[in-house]
């Protein structure tokens, strides 16, 4: 009787060996279909995000050439006005803003397929710091005027190693958020200090300020916040994410403190060699 229950048990364990191996060999099977079609599934994918970038890069380009046409156009009907009626004018002059607007929405894309493709190229050269600034304040003469914001820059005039093109365009977005939202009579400042090898830009703004809740979500592409800019001007919802990654391009870091009712504050740190 001993016998016959020790050659049962042994029967019962070759068996159960023999499921576990089966089993195993199931899961080997298992494993290597899952790793070929995660392997299938991420050729796709590189292969979708090519042909993503490629479309970006070359439907841009195609919007872009026209869209200079236009708008060269458009200025030329314009200074003819002695010709042409209020009316006529004001259309003219929803036409241009129009084709601006898509120009700014196209060069946004461009940007971010660039530096998603890893193709920024980077120029450090040594730079004057007050005179990209007058350049850049230039530029927002008419938006300041419109709103009668009160622009003030506190910056010293110092000479800094970095890429001029990228600063600008950092600058210049930060600038242009804090412009349109703020409201009438608001005050924009644009400050710098210098820490060691370090620069800190400030930009600040007394306008609406953003949500707690919406802060981590700004910097991120196509996002649409709740903050609408005060006079209806154009806003992609790409140009933080971009300043973000130029920011990073360049090895500095970007943060900001905001409050609802009391305005934002960006502040830019970048090496100044």
């Amino acid at each position: 009787m001993a016998l016959l229950a020790l050659v049962s048990k042994q029967k019962n364990i070759i068996r159960l060996i023999g499921n576990l191996e089966a089993s195993n060999q199931s899961l080997l099977r298992a494993n290597e279909t899952l790793e070929l079609k995660v392997a299938e599934r991420t050729q796709e994918l590189v292969k979708l995000n090519q042909t993503k970038d490629q479309f970006l890069g070359i439907a841009s380009h195609d919007l872009k050439v026209p869209l200079v046409g236009v708008v060269s156009l458009i200025r030329l009907m314009k200074s003819d006005g002695t010709s042409r009626s209020t009316l006529d004018l004001e259309y003219l002059n929803v036409m241009e803003e129009s084709c601006t607007n898509m120009q700014a929405l196209i060069s946004n894309l461009l940007d971010l397929n660039q530096i998603e493709r890893g193709r920024l190229e980077i120029h450090k050269a040594q730079i004057q710091l007050a005179e990209l600034l007058k350049v850049l304040t230039s530029e927002f003469t008419e938006q300041i005027k419109n709103k009668e914001i009160d622009l003030i820059i506190q910056a010293e005039a110092k000479t800094i190693k970095t890429d001029r093109n990228i600063l600008y365009q950092i600058l210049q977005n930060l600038v242009s958020n804090a412009i349109k939202f703020s409201s009438n009579k608001s005050l924009v400042k644009i400050s710098t200090q210098y820490r060691n090898e370090f620069i800190e830009f400030e930009i600040s703004d007394t306008g609406m300020g953003i949500p707690a809740a919406e802060v981590p979500l700004i910097f991120t592409g196509f996002n649409r916040l709740s903050n609408k800019p005060t006079q209806g001007e154009s806003s992609t919802g790409l140009g933080l994410s971009i300043v973000k990654a130029l920011v990073q391009a360049l090895g500095g870091e970007i943060t900001v403190v905001s409050e609802v009712g009391k305005g934002s504050v960006f502040t830019v740190i970048l090496l100044t060699k």
